[in-house]
């Protein structure tokens, strides 16, 4: 599990590369060892982030929208 600094270190990177549209080094060749919670972490972080310069949350994730994928996980609709 990653700190809450490093939480905070590679949203901020994120954030700065999407908003400078220059490369970021991959959060997993930083962390190797960050797993699944800590991504979903580092996303909330980022949202923060976004909501704190005045982005705002629109919309929600649809997962599951191409048939290769719906026929890999047996799913029948997108979720």
């Amino acid at each position: 599990m990653l700190s809450i600094d490093d939480v905070k270190k590679a949203a901020e990177s994120l954030w700065r590369a999407e908003q400078t549209r220059d490369w970021a080094e991959p959060v997993s060749n930083r962390h190797p060892n960050a797993d699944v919670a800590d991504a979903y972490r580092i996303g909330l972080a980022v949202r923060d982030l976004k909501l704190a310069a005045g982005r705002i949350v629109k919309g929600h994730k649809i997962g599951l929208t191409s048939k290769a994928m719906r026929s890999m996980t047996g799913a029948t609709e997108p979720d």
